[in-house]
């Protein structure tokens, strides 16, 4: 994934609002899914 690409800022803005409602435990979940799946594909 590339910095400041539109699905970056799309991916980045959905962490940003699960840690807004207070959804600390999800945020994380999927950070670490989606960081799993990003190095895979390097």
């Amino acid at each position: 994934m590339h910095w400041g690409n539109h699905n970056h800022l799309r991916i980045t803005r959905i962490l940003k609002s699960l840690c807004l409602l207070g959804l600390k435990k999800y945020t994380q979940s999927l950070f670490k899914c989606l960081t799993e799946i990003y190095n895979l594909e390097i």
